[in-house]
């Protein structure tokens, strides 16, 4: 049986991380620096991995995260960070599904 994947929201570089740091609302509950939040998602999305579960990497623009909130009414925030990944991955694993003929 195979387990429904995980959506990540994912930063791609420390200027990626800096920018998202400048604009969430509770940044604070994020690890100080890239290389720290790196090492504990990589940790998190293995773990999951291990156990079956694939780790969708969901990336975002300042500008597209909080064009998304304002058009769904959600805090610029983290939480809305992991709000968003749900929903652009439910997008990208819909895409990804229309060509993978594999074991469906």
């Amino acid at each position: 049986m195979s387990r429904s994947p995980i959506p990540v929201f994912w930063y791609e570089n420390p200027a990626h991380y800096e920018e998202f740091q400048k604009i969430l609302s509770d940044a604070y509950v994020l690890p100080f620096d890239y290389h720290d939040w790196r090492i504990r998602t990589d940790s998190m999305v293995e773990r999951y991995e291990n156990s079956g579960i694939q780790a969708v990497k969901v990336v975002a623009s300042t500008y597209d995260f909080i064009t998304w909130c304002q058009a769904h009414g959600r805090d610029i925030s983290t939480k809305s960070c992991n709000d968003y990944a749900v929903s652009e991955s439910g997008l990208q694993i819909l895409r990804d599904r229309e060509f993978d003929w594999g074991d469906e």
